[in-house]
């Protein structure tokens, strides 16, 4: 897109997991369809299996391109065209997603054990609703990023015309490869199924896994993989019918982006620019935690209770040497850990009012604690 959606221009300024799991990707889709219509040196089925395996690490919700990449290369039979070329994939994968199986394998498989939490078929009703009807219109830009509620019913309907408008044009034009897919055939496509499947994957994971019952969209991100080139093959179908057909797909198109114009010049330039860690009043926090952690340390401190944010850096900084307790608490072999630590204390941004009440209630049961301060904490 040349003027992409409100929420995907708000993430693409933003070094955030969503952005970067779309472009390893991309990458290993590419490097898919290349050595499948053009097969040439082994190492490129390296190259794959490392984006793979990086994109796994990263956040698993990259399990849709993953999908998407390893089912083209069996049905091509570009896999097993050379001896070395399921081994070669493996290794790469392995290189790429090692930090993700030396951490399970030392925390009882804890991401998988968390990533299947709350899952169930009374929650997959909810998980449609939360997806269709908050997640994607406020990808298309129909709903601000931070609202609480989706769109009107009339925008809704008008919404799932379009989308079941631009998956018959897309349909259309993918039908070849889809068609060469469904059979198994080895013959080459044109790699656009490869779209097809990471968009039903990625809404399959959604509706199985935690990620579904997500409140924020931006999980929902890797659905830009399938809704750019929908709408765009679309509209330029449209404009290939004759002339009346092009007023139509001039009109979806000036609509499309008049929209994006709009949500993106009418929002707060705060919240598309503002640096990924914000401490309150928009003052920027240290670019690293390493003096409260020499702090923590200093005082034999492994449990520390903290906002998820700050939470979540102390954990990465440490390399899992401190014990986090947090909300919400995505890591329960961590929870676990906190409550058995001998020595505790809790993290708070200074301007953060919150600190004085706790400590008054410690000190009125009789607890003595110790106040530091550090940076901005």
């Amino acid at each position: 897109w040349a003027l992409p959606p409100l929420f995907f221009t708000m993430w693409s300024l933003k070094l955030r997991c969503v952005i970067s799991t779309m472009a390893l990707g991309h990458l290993a889709l590419l490097l898919v369809h290349r050595f499948i219509t053009n097969p040439g040196r082994i190492a490129t089925l390296w190259w794959i299996g490392l984006c793979i395996g990086l994109g796994t690490w990263l956040n698993l919700l990259f399990a849709s391109y993953a999908v998407a990449a390893i089912l083209s290369l069996i049905i091509s039979r570009a896999l097993f065209k050379r001896l070395a070329g399921l081994p070669t994939l493996l290794l790469g994968f392995v290189a790429g997603s090692f930090p993700l199986w030396q951490y399970n394998l030392t925390h009882h498989m804890a991401t998988f054990h968390a990533l299947f939490h709350n899952t169930g078929p009374s929650a997959i009703g909810e998980k449609l609703r939360n997806l269709f009807g908050r997640h994607i219109p406020t990808l298309l830009g129909m709903t601000p990023p931070w609202a609480d509620h989706g769109p009107s019913m009339a925008l809704s309907c008008l919404l799932l015309l379009g989308i079941i408008a631009a998956a018959v044009g897309f349909l259309i034009h993918s039908r070849l490869s889809l068609q060469r897919f469904v059979r198994l055939s080895a013959k080459p496509t044109s790699g656009v199924e490869m779209l097809w499947i990471v968009a039903f994957v990625f809404i399959a994971s959604a509706l199985l896994t935690r990620f579904g019952g997500e409140s924020e969209p931006r999980y929902a991100v890797i659905l830009y993989t399938w809704i750019g080139p929908a709408f765009g093959v679309s509209l330029g179908t449209l404009w290939q019918l004759g002339r009346t057909w092009r007023l139509l797909a001039l009109a979806g198109s000036t609509a499309l982006l008049g929209v994006n114009v709009l949500t993106v010049s009418c929002e707060n330039p705060y919240f598309l620019f503002e640096a990924l860690h914000q401490a309150r009043g928009n003052v920027q926090s240290p670019v690293t935690m390493k003096g409260v952690l020499e702090q923590l340390d200093a005082h034999g401190v492994t449990g520390v209770r903290a906002e998820y944010w700050i939470a979540t850096r102390l954990a990465f900084e440490s390399k899992d040497r401190i014990a986090i307790m947090t909300g919400p608490n995505r890591i329960p072999d961590s929870a676990t850990r906190y409550a058995q630590a001998q020595r505790k204390a809790a993290v708070f941004q200074i301007d953060d009012a919150t600190w004085k009440t706790e400590n008054e209630i410690l000190n009125a049961r009789g607890i003595q604690t110790t106040m530091i301060m550090c940076d901005m904490y």
